[in-house]
């Protein structure tokens, strides 16, 4: 695992896998995926 070899490895891997995960979010909720759950679409 190279991220374990650089000193801020680990947690620069760690921020960049959150980093994805709200950019993910944020795109789905700006493309509407989390307005409306009761009705059929």
């Amino acid at each position: 695992m190279p991220e374990l070899d650089a000193y801020y490895g680990y947690p620069i891997c760690l921020a960049f896998m959150l980093a994805i995960s709200l950019l993910q979010l944020y795109w789905l909720w700006k493309r509407g995926w989390f307005q409306d759950w009761t009705g059929m679409r």
